[in-house]
């Protein structure tokens, strides 16, 4: 029940990049005719895999659907400052995603090339480790890396205290368990794992 998850697609999607203002942002767009009642209207936040080179790629960022404001937007770039060639095209009837440079470099993937990726929404508890965990861990932003990495040695912090107060009461085997937890989830916050 852990890994309970939906796969709302799996096929080729053609990349585009995001508008500058999406550059620092923890989301991609998608245009997918196929799964857009599903996404569209929704933050869903999303695990976006790839295959590449016998490695799975995955990123966890929230996904929203391409509506047309943000088409209008994207179409009125300056072409003369584009330069990537077919950024002023955008092909209604093929399944596209807008990507920011840093998810681009997670997946190790290049605009207007098309990949396979299967896009899964996580549910029940994955959802929750991922909105938690996962998804801040991958953020663009520095700030919500080490805010995530901080909130995890809090929480390390607070085992840590669980199990001195075991100690103290005289439940030395539990609060030894308690201290060592405690420990661990402080380790994974101080080196981001």
């Amino acid at each position: 029940m852990f890994h309970k998850q939906q796969v709302i697609a799996n096929k080729e999607y053609f990349i585009h990049t995001s508008l500058a203002e999406d550059s620092s942002e923890g989301k991609i767009y998608i245009l997918d005719t196929e799964i857009e009642k599903e996404i569209s209207g929704k933050r869903n936040l999303a695990c976006i895999q790839y295959k590449h080179e016998q490695k799975k790629k995955k990123i966890y960022c929230e996904i929203l659907y391409v509506d047309k404001y943000y088409k209008e937007k994207w179409k009125k770039l300056d072409k003369n400052k584009c330069s990537v060639n077919n950024q002023e095209n955008i092909n209604e009837n093929t399944a596209s995603i807008f990507i920011n440079e840093w998810y681009r470099n997670l997946l190790e993937i290049e605009v207007d090339k098309s990949y396979g990726f299967k896009i899964i929404i996580p549910k029940n508890l994955y959802k929750l480790w991922a909105k938690l965990y996962l998804h801040p861990k991958q953020h663009p932003q520095i700030i919500v890396r080490t805010a995530n990495m901080l909130g995890i040695i809090g929480i390390g912090l607070g085992v840590i205290g669980v199990g001195l107060g075991l100690l103290s009461i005289g439940f030395a085997i539990l609060g030894k368990i308690w201290i060592i937890a405690g420990v661990i989830i402080n380790v994974f916050g101080i080196l981001g794992i």
